[in-house]
């Protein structure tokens, strides 16, 4: 009883910190969509409580896990060696439990992982859903990355300190702009943390739109310079990666989990100091766009569309 109610109070809290604004006309949008992929909220709320608490349980193994890894190496490794550890354990306890052990998730990679010798690389991947780090992750594992997140996910219970004790990087929003305010100088520490992670040659992973996609499909939103500056500055490499089908696994709409595949493809490396700073923000998107628009999913509901029309 105990655990069922820590399980429902961390779900909740979840939910309320990481749902998105939406309006009547989107979330309508997105239950249309559902119906017309055949998906019953039997299957949405079976999912929902499968995947909370499939989310819930890596995070209290990972945390034990982390916890215990932190103590026991203490005394003889750097921060950075356990900070690298934690984050293998959290990425694998997260492709395990939320990725592989969920019936109503799977990934599927279109392709293979770049083959490349290690140096400072920051991944950047477009964004559609709060399950987007699940899959990425897993799709990279067992490649170890430094994830930049909200702060405010970092005071979620076990998963935010599982993120702490990994080291990953926190972003620190405000209430400006629509919720996308930042705190004032919390970019240049955000930043300055960054450059220090690549310069001991630990990737990150970003999404350079910044926030999730109102249309999965469709163009890509703006990207942000902050991280391409950053690339160009400490001359690393960017592998840019697409995803889709993550918007059914956990609509930006709608608080509600689905069934969905996920797929997820890599792009070719591209070295920053090989182009302008405009020049390196148009090859991400590029490489990502066609990537994407390569998803057999994808794919198949643009010629879908197409005989409609």
């Amino acid at each position: 009883n105990h655990f069922f109610v820590l399980c429902c109070s961390f779900l909740l809290f979840w939910l309320y910190h990481c749902r998105a604004p939406s309006s009547f006309t989107h979330t309508l949008s997105c239950s249309f969509e559902r119906r017309m992929a055949g998906i019953t909220s039997a299957q949405q709320y079976a999912a929902t409580v499968c995947g909370g608490v499939l989310i819930i349980t890596s995070w209290v193994v990972a945390f034990v896990l982390e916890a215990l890894t932190t103590l026991v190496l203490l005394p003889f490794t750097s921060r950075v060696t356990r900070q690298k550890i934690c984050g293998l354990i959290f990425r694998a306890c997260s492709g395990i439990f939320v990725v592989y052990l969920n019936p109503f998730w799977k990934l599927r990679l279109v392709n293979k992982f770049p083959s490349r010798k290690p140096r400072r690389t920051i991944f950047m991947c477009n964004h559609l859903s709060n399950s987007d780090p699940f899959f990425l992750c897993t799709s990279i594992f067992p490649t170890e990355t430094k994830w930049i997140s909200k702060s405010v996910l970092f005071k979620v219970p076990f998963g935010g300190w599982c993120m702490t004790l990994a080291g990953d990087v926190p972003v620190h929003f405000t209430k400006d702009k629509g919720g996308w305010g930042t705190k004032k100088g919390s970019v240049g520490r955000l930043m300055e943390d960054c450059a220090r992670l690549l310069q001991l040659d630990q990737a990150i992973f970003v999404f350079p739109e910044g926030v999730r996609a109102d249309d999965p499909t469709g163009p890509l939103q703006e990207f942000k310079d902050g991280f391409f500056q950053l690339a160009l500055q400490e001359n690393a490499d960017i592998i840019p990666l697409a995803i889709s089908g993550s918007s059914q696994a956990w609509p930006k709409t709608d608080n509600l989990m689905g069934p969905a595949t996920a797929f997820v493809s890599f792009g070719t490396p591209l070295r920053a100091c090989d182009y302008s700073l405009a020049e390196l923000k148009e090859a991400v998107r590029q490489q990502i766009t066609t990537l994407r628009d390569a998803h057999p999913d994808v794919a198949a509901g643009k010629m879908a569309k197409a005989a409609r029309d």
